[in-house]
């Protein structure tokens, strides 16, 4: 458990906010059993609007430094873009991997 678990995180919302946390039943207000990781907007008109985050990170993998590197922005509630053409994919590209 603590190879996967890097909280407890401060985190604000309930169960009708579009920040949805839950608490657990029998225990104290304050403690947040669960948040949703997964935020998206769509933006049907104009797909380059388009934004997206899953928390914690890139990566399932705890060794990984991708794989809580989303988690300062889920808290602030900020998110990436989501990249749609070729040219958005390539001018955002950190890396390039070839496979032969």
């Amino acid at each position: 458990d603590a190879i996967f678990n890097i909280g407890p995180l401060p985190v604000g919302g309930n169960s009708d906010t579009p920040n949805q946390t839950a608490m657990m039943p029998k225990t104290a207000y304050q403690t947040t059993a669960w948040a949703a990781t997964f935020r998206q907007i769509i933006d049907t008109g104009d797909w380059s609007k388009c934004m997206i985050i899953h928390a914690p990170g890139q990566s399932g993998q705890p060794a990984s430094p991708h794989y809580d590197d989303y988690l300062q922005m889920w808290l602030k509630g900020e998110l990436n873009p989501m990249l749609w053409t070729r040219e958005q994919v390539e001018n955002h590209a950190a890396h390039r991997l070839h496979l032969k």
